[in-house]
């Protein structure tokens, strides 16, 4: 069993229309009167984007679970000198 190490952040810069910023800011709001979670911008965002890639597009969840069966059942690529893992 191969324990994976959780990837680190990376840092992703955009620029987002004013309506999208409008719509952040009233989210924020939201959850700032709802008791919710306190959340910056940066964080509400990302969390925002995870969700979306996890659960939002269902032809993109479709076609990464394709992705990921193809890899899975793929051979492993051969050792440089011809040894195996065993």
């Amino acid at each position: 069993m191969k324990i994976v190490k959780p990837l680190p952040p990376q840092e992703l810069r955009l620029s987002v229309p004013a309506e999208t910023w409008a719509g952040l800011k009233l989210y924020q709001r939201y959850q700032k009167e709802a008791g919710e979670t306190k959340w910056d911008l940066k964080e509400m965002a990302a969390a925002i984007l995870s969700v979306f890639l996890a659960e939002g597009d269902p032809d993109f969840l479709a076609w990464r679970k394709r992705q990921h069966a193809a890899v899975a059942i793929s051979p492993p690529p051969a050792a440089p000198n011809g040894a195996t893992d065993a």
